[in-house]
C-alpha cells in the first residue's frame, strides 16, 4: 500500500532541505567554522583566531561534495591508468 504524502510533510521536507542549505552556506564560511572550532574543540581552544583561518581550515571549503558514508570520506579517487611502456632512444 503507498504512502500518500500530506501537504504539511511536503512543507516539512522542503522546510528541511532549506534549513539545511543554509547551515551548510553558514558552515562553509571560514569566520563561522573558525568560531565554531575555537570555542568547542579544546584542541583549537589555545589557538588564535587568524591561526584556525589561516593553517587549519582549507582555502575552499566543500560542502555537499564529499560523501560521509563509512569508507568513502577522504577516499582516494580510482583512475583508470594504460600502462605505457617507456620508449628509450639510442644515442
Amino acid at each position: 500500500m503507498p504512502i500518500k504524502e500530506t501537504i504539511d510533510d511536503t512543507f516539512l521536507k522542503n522546510s528541511i532541505a532549506a534549513y539545511d542549505a543554509v547551515a551548510k552556506s553558514l558552515l562553509s564560511r571560514k569566520i563561522f567554522l573558525t568560531q565554531i572550532l575555537k570555542r568547542c574543540v579544546k584542541e583549537f581552544a589555545d589557538c588564535t583566531i587568524d591561526d584556525i583561518m589561516e593553517k587549519y581550515i582549507e582555502n575552499k571549503v566543500e560542502v555537499g561534495t564529499v560523501p560521509i558514508a563509512p569508507d568513502k570520506t577522504n577516499a582516494v579517487k580510482k583512475i583508470n591508468v594504460e600502462f605505457v611502456e617507456p620508449i628509450f632512444d639510442d644515442i
